[in-house]
Parts: C-alpha cells; sequence; structure tokens
C-alpha cells in the first residue's frame, strides 16, 4: 500500500509524526464533519492530546484531501484509529452526499482495496461508521442515517470502476490500436448504463457551472 493517495491533495497536519503505525486495515469509516470547506485549519489548531483529524477529506466538489499517511493511524474514531483508514465528508449529517462526493468515495474505495461490504460491527470489514464503535469509538452518532445509507451507491459505483477497467484491458490487445468489441459484452447491461449515467451527470454537473461563469462574467 503506498503511503499517499494519487488523487488526493497532500496538506499534511504538524505535530503528526508521533502517531502509531496502521495495522491491517479493515477498510475506511465514513464520518462528517458537520461544517461546510476544508476542516484542515481546525484540525491543526486544535491542541493535543484531544487533537482529532482523519487520513482523507472530501469537499462537495469531490476534491479530496490528505492530512495523514495512510501507513499511519489518524485519531479519528478512538479505539479504531489502527485498524481503519478515516475518511470525512464534507456537510451535515442530514445532508445526502453529493454526486460529486459519491463519485470521489468510490474511487477511493476502489483504488484502496476495501472489501465490498458494508461493515456493522468493529470486526467487519469494508465502509465502516464512526457511530459503529460506540463509547470505545467516542460515541458520536456519525456520519447520520442519511449518509450511512449511501455506502451502497458508493460500493455499486466501485464495482462499475472495476468492470470498466476490466473491460479497457481486455479491449485492447498487445500495442493494437483498434478494441475488440466481443469483449465489451462482459460489462452487465445495469453497469453499463450505470456508468452511462454517472459520467452524463459529470458533463451535465460541469455545464452548469461553466454557465455560471458565464453568467457570472456577464453580470460584471
Amino acid at each position: 500500500m503506498e503511503w499517499r493517495y494519487p488523487a488526493a491533495s497532500w496538506r499534511p497536519l504538524s505535530r503528526i509524526d508521533g502517531t502509531e503505525p496502521l495495522v491491517n486495515p479493515r477498510g475506511w469509516v465514513l464520518h462528517t464533519t458537520g461544517s461546510d470547506g476544508s476542516p484542515w485549519a481546525d484540525r491543526e489548531g486544535s491542541p493535543d492530546p484531544d487533537r482529532r483529524f482523519c487520513h482523507l477529506w472530501v469537499s462537495s466538489a469531490g476534491e479530496i484531501q490528505q492530512f495523514q499517511r495512510l501507513d499511519r493511524a489518524a485519531r479519528a474514531q478512538g479505539a479504531g484509529d489502527r485498524s481503519w483508514w478515516s475518511v470525512e465528508a464534507e456537510g451535515h449529517a442530514d445532508e445526502p452526499l453529493t454526486g460529486h462526493q459519491l463519485d470521489a468515495l468510490a474511487s477511493w474505495h476502489r483504488w484502496c482495496g476495501a472489501r465490498d461490504t458494508i461493515a456493522v460491527r468493529p470486526m467487519d470489514g469494508g465502509i465502516g461508521l464512526h457511530s459503529m464503535g460506540g463509547s470505545g469509538w467516542s460515541g458520536q452518532d456519525c456520519p447520520g442515517a442519511v449518509r450511512s445509507s449511501q455506502r451502497r451507491q458508493i460500493i455499486d459505483r466501485a464495482q462499475t470502476l472495476r468492470e470498466l477497467d476490466r473491460a479497457r484491458q481486455e479491449t485492447w490487445v498487445q500495442g493494437e490500436t483498434k478494441p475488440r468489441i466481443d469483449s465489451v459484452d462482459e460489462i452487465s447491461t445495469g453497469r453499463a448504463a450505470e456508468w452511462i449515467h454517472i459520467e452524463m451527470m459529470r458533463v451535465r454537473r460541469r455545464l452548469e457551472e461553466l454557465e455560471d461563469q458565464l453568467n457570472e462574467m456577464g453580470s460584471r
């Protein structure tokens, strides 16, 4: 396992050199920040020994920042720090994860190699919740029921990405420039349709962003 996630901006916190190694991570735990914007400044300014921080933070727009090495623990879920990665998502518990966040979390899930399972206890694996550890994990109701229920969407999107990766590999043979159409059939119709929907939504969101920028420029 690499200690840096390539898709994330590296924003290490100070005074993290003394944290313990991460031992055979079972998967990653979903947290919510309960706030808007990056929590970096708040985490950097909080005093020891009550300092809390995660490995990754994902913005509502899908930006990812990394605060801690992936081979070392983050102080995010108490007794679960040494056996789980921690990932915070921007926003509040009563707000669903955005499409950008779901895409970003699916890509992370695929890359880190966590199991495609929904964890309900600290001894499980896959995608867990801060709240599943009870008092030993600080007893917080985090990330909340709305976001907890979206873990299956993250797994489904990650599976779609893997199937597309496999199809791409199988459609290109030893430097050929022409794809083998027959191998594309191995993507299930449902997965392919979901991927197309995801890509269309990405394009639509980008067009909306460009339209907003043009309108803002025109109003000046």
